[in-house]
């Protein structure tokens, strides 16, 4: 496997509603089988430094912090893996009357990504594969 995992979806609305509908509303579309916690929701902090956070009752768990807020055209996360931390870059670029949404996850700061980045990597390509097939879902 490479360096970066790399994944993207071509969705049939506007950048603006595709990246409104992954920030806003990240509960609509996460699937269950992706979630750390029984009956949970989502939520994403909408600025530099917020978290997207899963919660059921009393518990939380971070998944990311935000490191880039623009938009309508990009997001970057700090993806949280244990005391791994690596970066997802989420772009929503227009594509004809259609938006390319193209991720990148990569191990992040250096050395931050853990000895086993390889074995990350396969996680996170498989679970790419189904987190933008839901968000694809979500807009039809």
């Amino acid at each position: 496997m490479s360096v970066s995992v790399q994944h993207e979806v071509v969705v049939r609305c506007s950048p603006a509603r595709a990246f409104t509908l992954f920030t806003e509303r990240p509960d609509v579309w996460w699937p269950a089988n992706h979630r750390l916690l029984s009956d949970s929701r989502f939520s994403l902090e909408p600025r530099v430094g917020g978290r997207l956070v899963e919660r059921a009752g009393d518990e939380e768990r971070v998944w990311a912090e935000v490191l880039e807020w623009s938009p309508s055209s990009r997001l970057r996360l700090s993806w949280r893996m244990g005391n791994a931390v690596t970066h997802a870059l989420v772009d929503f670029t227009p594509d004809g009357p259609d938006t390319r949404v193209r991720v990148e996850h990569t191990p992040g700061p250096s050395g931050l990504a853990g000895p086993d980045w390889q074995s990350r990597a396969v996680r996170f390509d498989a679970g790419w594969t189904d987190l933008l097939a839901a968000f694809s879902g979500a807009l039809t």
